[in-house]
């Protein structure tokens, strides 16, 4: 389990900000499934937790949400969960640095206009 202290935001307020700005864009059905996922991500990018919230939130925006879910959770898998917490802080690792400004590349938005 993760310690709660390498995380760039507090839970709660990922949790309240997840409902407010994403789930709740999304029909009602809906709902629970992508809270869940969303929130998954989120917590998976311990210590990028705001970068991974960013991109969902960007895209969700744009009606990408799976296509940039779907980026995390493979990311995530292949590379993000085998680094030591001390190299996945921003301007620490270079190959996650290059991937979330990649991320948000693609949705349109440049390092001075990230979400979070």
């Amino acid at each position: 389990m993760s310690s709660e202290s390498h995380f760039q935001i507090a839970e709660e307020k990922r949790t309240a900000f997840i409902q407010e700005n994403i789930v709740d864009i999304f029909r009602k059905e809906a709902q629970t499934d992508i809270s869940d996922r969303v929130s998954k991500i989120v917590s998976d990018f311990e210590g990028r937790d705001a970068d991974a919230l960013s991109v969902l939130l960007n895209a969700a925006e744009q009606g990408r949400l799976d296509e940039f879910a779907n980026q995390l959770e493979r990311f995530h898998k292949e590379t993000f969960q085998y680094l030591d917490p001390r190299t996945k802080s921003p301007g620490v690792h270079s190959g996650v640095d290059l991937f979330f400004t990649t991320c948000n590349a693609s949705l349109g938005i440049g390092p001075r206009e990230q979400s979070v």
